[in-house]
């Protein structure tokens, strides 16, 4: 018997009538339902985000890592009955059908952090072979302030915060510097990135990870931009001992796994407030556009400020 949520058409890739079919517990910027189809569960995702060449980009990328002999699983986009790995919605969004990943997310258990590390930092080092035509983006050209079509006035962007109370002032340091800091960049090595490593875009099941998942803003940028993300969202809150000690933990695994250059590591800290910067320019442009409320960027505002007050954790000694 089919829950409340409407049950997707899935029709263009032979599957019949959803069985079951329940909204994922966490966020998403998709519109993303699970199902369960026949004998099989799958994933079925309407992109909101994306132009249809970057989907296409997207599967090409999925596609090849599949071929990469992964210990792990990356989402599998199965071919319509036309052939494609996607179908159009009427007004033209892409939508997609992946295979179900079983597992759950990783916890702040540092046992689950290292296994979690571990697997990304397989996953960059494949990415480096990674051939150039599957990144969907290029973010070394890609200032701060470009990175969603809501931000692009940032001064009045800036303007709304300031009328709402909130101290940005981290973020328009963080702003001032940017074209350094990717100036800076430019000499570090590049490579395709997976651009949003987090706890919560992987699985583990009965102490392995099963699958690393959200490939949507992979692009083409230095390879230590993984690394200072992964430091930022599997290490622990820089204030504290333990999550100092978790960031070393993150950073340790990935310098065995890639073998970080000086110049990589010693950009680290400012690559991590660059991702602060982004993530707070990003929720103010969905923000803009009458996608997010004022309370979700003011609270990316405050945790960056935090962060900003201990960045030398970021910087391995």
């Amino acid at each position: 018997m089919l829950t409340h949520v409407i049950a997707p058409d899935l029709s263009a890739w032979g599957l019949p009538t959803p069985t079951q079919v329940r909204a994922p517990e966490h966020g998403t910027n998709n519109e993303v339902r699970l199902v369960t189809s026949g004998e099989e569960r799958f994933v079925w995702r309407q992109y909101e985000n994306l132009r249809v060449e970057q989907v296409r980009r997207e599967h090409a990328l999925l596609g090849w890592l599949g071929r990469q002999g992964l210990p792990f699983a990356v989402p599998e986009p199965l071919t319509t009955r036309a052939g494609a790995t996607f179908a159009r919605h009427a007004d033209g969004r892409a939508i997609s059908v992946h295979r179900f990943i079983p597992g759950r997310r990783p916890t702040r258990d540092d046992t689950e952090i290292a296994l979690t590390a571990m697997a990304f930092a397989t996953l960059v080092r494949v990415l480096g072979a990674a051939p150039t035509d599957v990144a969907m983006r290029d973010w070394t050209s890609t200032g701060l302030t470009e990175i969603h079509p809501g931000s692009r006035d940032i001064e009045a962007l800036l303007g709304r915060l300031d009328d709402e109370g909130v101290d940005s002032g981290w973020l328009r340091d963080v702003l001032s510097s940017d074209a350094d800091v990717r100036r800076r960049s430019a000499h570090l090595p590049r490579q395709v990135v997976h651009g949003d490593i987090a706890m919560s875009n992987a699985l583990i099941e009965d102490g392995v990870i099963t699958g690393l998942l959200d490939f949507e803003i992979s692009g083409w940028d230095c390879r230590a931009s993984d690394v200072a993300t992964a430091m930022l969202t599997l290490g622990g809150d820089p204030w504290t001992e333990r999550g100092r000690s978790q960031i070393a933990l993150v950073h340790e695994i990935f310098d065995q796994t890639l073998d970080l250059t000086r110049d990589e590591t010693w950009l680290l800290p400012e690559l991590v407030l660059r991702r602060l910067a982004g993530s707070v320019v990003w929720r103010a442009g969905r923000w803009s556009a009458g996608s997010a409320d004022i309370g979700e960027v003011a609270g990316r505002v405050h945790d960056g400020a935090a962060h900003v007050a201990s960045v030398d954790a970021y910087r391995p000694r």
